[in-house]
C-alpha cells in the first residue's frame, strides 16, 4: 500500500511541477508525512523535499532556512499534522506552513537589511574621525 501511495504522490507532484508554489509544496509535505513511508525520519525527509520543491519554484528558497523556523515552532508543527490527520484534510497544516514560510522570508529580509546597514556603516566609518565614530556607536547602542 505504501509504495502505491508514494508513487501516486510523486506522480501528482510531477504533473504539478509547472504550477509549483508554497501551497502545493505544503500539500506534498503533509501527504509525505501522512503516508509515513519510513520507520524514522519522515518529517525531516518531507521538510527536505519541501525545500527542494520550493527551490525549484524560486531559487531564493535555497537560502531561506524554513527548517529553522519549523524547529522554532515544532509543537505547532506536530499539532497541525495531528489535527489534519483527525479531520482528514491538510488545510491547517498548509496554513501553518505558509506562516512558517512567511516568517522565514521576513527573517531573511531583516538579516539582509542588518547586513546592508552594517556594511554601509563600516564603509562610512572608514571616512570618519574617531569622535564621529564614537557618536555613531553611542547612537547605535541606544536605539
Amino acid at each position: 500500500m505504501v509504495p502505491i501511495l508514494m508513487d501516486n504522490l510523486f506522480n501528482w507532484m510531477n504533473k504539478a511541477k509547472e504550477n509549483v508554489n508554497p501551497i502545493l509544496s505544503s500539500i506534498f509535505h503533509y501527504e509525505f508525512v501522512f503516508i509515513h513511508p519510513f520507520s524514522d525520519g519522515n518529517g525531516r525527509t518531507a521538510r527536505l523535499w519541501q525545500t527542494a520543491i520550493l527551490a525549484h519554484w524560486k531559487e531564493l528558497f535555497k537560502y531561506i532556512p524554513i527548517e529553522s523556523i519549523i524547529r522554532k515552532h515544532q509543537e505547532g508543527y506536530y499539532t497541525a499534522i495531528q489535527n489534519c490527520n483527525n479531520v482528514g484534510n491538510s488545510n491547517e497544516f498548509i496554513e501553518f506552513m505558509l506562516e512558517v514560510i512567511d516568517e522565514a522570508i521576513d527573517d531573511m529580509i531583516v538579516k539582509q537589511q542588518e547586513t546592508t546597514q552594517e556594511t554601509t556603516l563600516k564603509t562610512t566609518q572608514e571616512n570618519l574621525t574617531n569622535t564621529q565614530i564614537k557618536i555613531l556607536e553611542l547612537i547605535k547602542e541606544n536605539q
